[in-house]
């Protein structure tokens, strides 16, 4: 909806000058309708991939070695054009070795990629490799021989990411025990009641040491929450998802409110854990990458381990004893993504005749925020924004501020009658500025819709 002459927002990215101990690293990617550029970094310096400033129509890679962060490999696979891109691909990635940090970025295009090369991405971690389209824009970092990093597709827009990585340390051992340094090994164990008089458990180990025991842990989700750069707990509960209904909202609300992006999440199944596990809670482990969580039977054992705010996990369901375990070694991280916007050029840096009006939304599981900002005033912000409908206002004429209110239109009716009631009270004229945090359509009545669909929706 075009008010006045506006200019786009840069969101600014606090960059480190120095990264003790590790790297930091950048991919940016331009379909062929979306910018068609490639760009990636290291440590603020832009790695070529081909002799052209900007990148080359294709797949460019880079490869850096995992104990220095030094460059093993750099180029451009067109797959498109070149029918032997596929397989030159393949015989660079199989010479490295296990802990090879792969940059990728698509210019332009990238199609006709292999099965094995799709394979080769989709063991590290990408949930977009197979989804890929003609034209996508597509930025991925990842590491050969684990299953999780972070990756972004576009479709419509340019997109980025980047990690912070620690050099990574060989694991040295002692005997019977292993050491590992510059991160933790990380274990959850479970198992379901079998009827035959078996014991049923769960229990959460880091570096073999006991963080959760079986004691502790009660039929249901046992959830451990670890801090992603100390790997210390920050948070512990169990739901019981067999017998109690409101087992399944509580860890929905505190997944929301009371476990910080980006920590390591760790859930074993004790006893029994399906019968009453919700939809909503089945999707929120989806996003987190799980693909058993969908399929399990009752009373059988699940083990997890997954990022809040990544979409890859280590997972095993029930053996034939129905017990289940897995572990990872994961390095002590920070992850950080850089939004990539178009660029647009000549516009005025003042509003004349009107104001400038930017509005932000993003779902539960793709970022969990809004914010409205209008004239360069934030009105509603990531803090202060609350789930369901964030609504302003503003007087026809001299864009003043007649309203700014909430309604949580996940949770309750009345709050879209309340809605209905305000914007019924508002002059003719007003503009209606909404952003939508978490949901806000479950409780959104047809009559709340119908005033939304009168503004042009």
């Amino acid at each position: 909806m075009t008010l006045s002459y506006s200019k786009p927002i840069k969101k600014k990215v606090r960059k480190p000058e120095k990264v003790e101990g590790g790297s930091r690293f950048e991919v940016h990617s331009g379909g062929a309708e979306h910018g068609n550029f490639s760009k990636i970094m290291i440590n603020h310096e832009t790695i070529a991939t081909c002799k052209t400033e900007g990148g080359c129509t294709g797949l460019n890679v880079v490869a850096v070695d995992a104990f220095t962060h030094k460059i093993i490999a750099q180029s451009v696979y067109d797959t498109t054009s070149d029918e032997a891109a596929p397989s030159r691909f393949m015989e660079m990635a199989k010479g490295t070795g296990e802990g090879t940090i792969f940059l990728v970025s698509i210019q332009g295009h990238a199609i006709n990629m292999s099965q094995a090369m799709k394979a080769f991405f989709a063991k590290m971690g990408s949930a977009h490799i197979t989804a890929l389209a003609p034209g996508d824009s597509w930025a991925f970092v990842g590491v050969k021989g684990q299953e999780a990093f972070t990756e972004e597709r576009g479709t419509t827009d340019p997109v980025g990411t980047g990690a912070i990585l620690g050099y990574a340390k060989r694991i040295k051992h002692y005997k019977k025990e292993t050491k590992i340094t510059g991160g933790s090994k990380i274990e959850v164990h479970s198992a379901g009641k079998d009827g035959k008089g078996g014991d049923w458990y769960a229990r959460v180990l880091i570096n073999e040491k006991e963080v959760f025991t079986n004691k502790e842990a009660k039929r249901g989700l046992n959830l451990v929450a670890l801090d992603f750069e100390t790997h210390k707990v920050v948070f512990k509960a169990t739901y019981d998802t067999h017998g109690k209904n409101e087992a399944s909202t509580q860890l929905l609300s505190d997944f929301k409110e009371k476990l910080p992006e980006y920590c390591i999440v760790v859930v074993g199944v004790k006893d029994e854990a399906q019968n009453r596990l919700s939809s909503d809670v089945k999707r929120l482990f989806k996003s987190l990458g799980s693909k058993a969580i969908s399929n399990l039977r009752y009373r059988e054992a699940w083990a997890f381990i997954g990022v809040k705010g990544m979409q890859k996990a280590s997972e095993k369901r029930g053996d034939k004893a129905n017990k289940a375990g897995t572990a990872m070694i994961i390095g002590y991280g920070k992850i950080t993504k850089k939004e990539v916007r178009k660029q647009i050029k000549n516009l005025p840096k003042k509003v004349k005749g009107g104001s400038r009006i930017e509005v932000q939304s993003a779902g539960f599981t793709t970022g969990n925020f809004a914010t409205i900002n209008v004239a360069n005033k934030m009105l509603v912000s990531r803090e202060t924004a609350k789930r369901g409908l964030n609504v302003v206002a503003l007087e026809p004429f001299k864009h003043e501020i007649i309203l700014n209110a909430n309604f949580d239109t996940y949770a309750s009716a009345a709050a879209s009658a309340k809605f209905v009631k305000i914007f019924k009270k508002l002059p003719t004229g007003a503009v209606v500025i909404i952003g939508v945090k978490d949901e806000a359509s479950r409780s959104l009545s047809g009559d709340a819709r119908a005033v939304i669909a009168s503004l042009g929706s």
